[in-house]
C-alpha cells in the first residue's frame, strides 16, 4: 500500500493522511502478549537533515519541534511562517540548555560619569559587549523591558576622584526614571580609593513590557553642619564633582553637607570676620588702625625704658649710699678728722 488516507485522500506529498478530531496510541499490554511499553519512532538520514513536528494555524506554520538542520532539540516559532525564532535550543551532546530569545545585555560607559554632592545622576552607560534582542538601549542609557516578566539585573559602580575624597558613593536602580527599584541601593562608607572603590549592586524585579530600567550615581557628603530635620553586569566610572562656590554647600535629606576642606574654609573665613568686628569695636578699624596700633607699641616701648631706667637709679643710689656710710663708718673708728685725748 503506497497511500493511506483516513477521512481524506493522501497524495504523493502526504502518502499517509488523516483528517480527525481525536487520535489515540496506547500500548499493548503485557496480558496481550505485549511489554507495556509505546514508542513512536521519527528518523532521518543525516544531521544535516530536518525531523520534527510542524504545528500550523490555517496550515501557516507557527511553531517547530525537533532536529533541525543539527541534531540538537530546537523549538522554534514564527509568525507567519518564513521567520523562526529559536525559544529553546538544547545541545546533544552536553545537555546544555540555551534560551537564545532570553533578553540579555552587557553594557558599559567609556567616559568617566561626573556626579555631583547630594544629587542623583544616570550614568551613561552608552555601548554594550552583548544586546540580544536590542532590549538596552544606548542613546537613552537604559533598559527597555521587551515583555512582562521577572528580570535579574547587577550593576557595578567604580569610584574615581576628582576633588575631595571625603564624598561617600552610592547606587541604584530606577525604574521608569523616578522610582528606586527595591533592594537595589548600595553605598561604601568605608574610605574611597580612586579606581579601587566599587559598589556592586544585584536585584530581581517584576517588569511589565515598555517599562524601563536606569542606573543611578549619587555622592553623600561625610562632613554635615546641620541636625536632620548596569554599568549593569559592567563597571561604570563615577567621580564626585567639585561646585564652584564653597560657601554655598547644597541640603541633602535636611541636612546641610560638604566634604571638610570647604567646611575649614568656612572656619577661616569666620575667625577673620570676626577679628576684624573685635578690632573695629575698640576703634581699630580704618586705614588709621595700623598707624595707631604702631603708636601704641611705641608707647609701651617708651613705657619698658622708663621704668628699667628708674630701676637702674634707684640701684644706683641705693649702692652709693651704703658705701657713703660705711666710709664715713671708717673714718670715725680710725678718728683720721679730729684730735683725740
Amino acid at each position: 500500500m503506497a497511500l493511506l488516507g483516513v477521512g481524506t485522500t493522501a497524495d504523493a506529498s502526504n502518502p499517509f493522511s488523516a483528517k480527525l478530531n481525536a487520535a489515540l496510541w496506547t500500548a499493548k499490554t503485557a496480558a496481550e502478549g505485549g511489554t507495556g511499553d509505546l514508542f513512536y519512532t521519527m528518523n532521518k538520514e543525516a544531521a544535516g537533515d530536518d525531523l520534527g513536528l510542524t504545528l500550523q494555524t490555517g496550515f501557516v506554520t507557527k511553531a517547530l519541534l525537533g532536529l533541525f538542520g543539527s541534531d540538537r532539540f530546537r523549538l522554534a516559532v514564527s509568525a507567519d511562517g518564513s521567520t523562526f525564532f529559536d525559544g529553546l535550543s538544547v545541545d546533544n551532546a552536553t545537555g546544555i540548555v540555551d534560551q537564545p530569545r532570553l533578553p540579555r545585555f552587557k553594557a558599559y560607559t567609556n567616559y568617566d560619569n561626573y556626579v555631583g554632592v547630594g544629587t542623583w545622576t544616570k550614568i551613561g552607560l552608552n555601548n554594550t559587549d552583548y544586546n540580544d534582542q536590542g532590549a538596552f538601549d544606548a542613546a537613552n542609557n537604559h533598559f527597555v523591558t521587551p515583555v512582562d516578566g521577572t528580570y535579574l539585573f547587577g550593576a557595578t559602580l567604580l569610584y574615581k576622584i576628582n576633588a575631595s575624597a571625603t564624598a561617600r558613593m552610592r547606587g541604584r536602580l530606577v525604574l521608569n526614571g523616578t522610582t528606586e527599584i527595591r533592594g537595589s541601593l548600595g553605598e561604601i562608607s568605608a574610605t574611597h580609593v580612586s579606581l579601587a572603590t566599587a559598589i556592586w549592586l544585584r536585584t530581581m524585579v517584576p517588569l511589565t513590557a515598555g517599562d524601563t530600567v536606569e542606573l543611578q550615581g549619587f555622592f553623600r557628603s561625610r562632613t554635615a553642619i546641620s541636625p536632620p530635620n548596569t554599568r549593569p553586569s559592567g563597571t561604570a566610572r563615577s567621580a564626585e564633582r567639585q561646585r564652584e562656590d564653597p560657601m554655598t554647600p547644597p541640603r541633602s535629606e535636611g541636612f546641610v553637607c560638604m566634604p571638610d576642606a570647604e567646611f575649614e574654609a568656612i572656619l577661616t573665613r569666620a575667625a577673620e570676620e570676626g577679628a576684624r568686628r573685635a578690632l573695629a569695636d575698640v576703634g581699630l578699624d580704618g586705614d588709621e588702625a595700623a598707624l595707631v596700633v604702631r603708636d601704641l607699641r611705641s608707647l609701651m616701648d617708651c613705657i619698658r625704658l622708663v621704668r628699667r631706667t628708674a630701676m637702674q637709679t634707684a640701684v644706683r643710689m641705693i649702692t652709693t649710699g651704703v658705701m657713703l656710710a660705711l666710709l664715713a663708718g671708717i673714718v670715725i673708728k680710725l678718728k683720721i678728722f679730729g684730735g683725740g685725748p
